[in-house]
């Protein structure tokens, strides 16, 4: 089961420190693999191992601004199974979700099927935002605090969009 995304850092000149560039694409893959493993398994990783059953890959690059395509792979049938209850759409609402929570935005108004599947976590979904504010997204951010350039992660329904 795959679902890919997008990173775009929005540079003037399509290239990225690349110290910078890294932290921020780690901040990203750990952010998506956190909430996508609560989501799926009702529990907070507090720590993220190569051995995980989702996990993040990354894909081939695409030309603009700095940009990196990569995918949130799943790799337990479990999980799957969550997964497909659940669906992509209401999947990646969930995510979009979770990070603008962690980023103290106005909160994003879910669909009745994600508020339920939210409303199942329980107090999940508080150490979520807690989890991705303590780390993940303090990476993400390395690239607009050093270098002023914006971010994007965004979902790509299929391999052109």
């Amino acid at each position: 089961m795959t679902i890919n995304f997008d990173v775009v850092i929005e540079t003037p000149e399509d290239s990225v420190d690349m110290k910078a560039g890294l932290e921020s694409l780690q901040g990203v893959s750990d952010a998506t693999r956190c909430i996508s493993e609560a989501i799926l398994t009702g529990n907070t990783p507090q720590r993220l191992s190569h051995k995980g059953k989702v996990r993040t890959a990354l894909k081939r690059r695409f030309k603009g601004s700095y940009g990196q395509i990569f995918s949130l792979d799943i790799h337990d049938e479990k999980l799957k199974s969550r997964f497909n209850l659940i669906g992509k759409e209401t999947f990646v609402e969930l995510i979009t979700y979770f990070i603008s929570e962690a980023l103290y935005k106005d909160s994003v108004q879910l669909s009745d099927k994600a508020q339920k599947v939210l409303d199942s976590l329980g107090d999940s979904a508080d150490k979520v935002v807690k989890q991705l504010r303590k780390s993940s997204l303090e990476n993400i951010h390395k690239i607009s605090v050093y270098f002023d350039h914006d971010i994007k992660i965004r979902y790509r329904k299929n391999r052109l969009e």
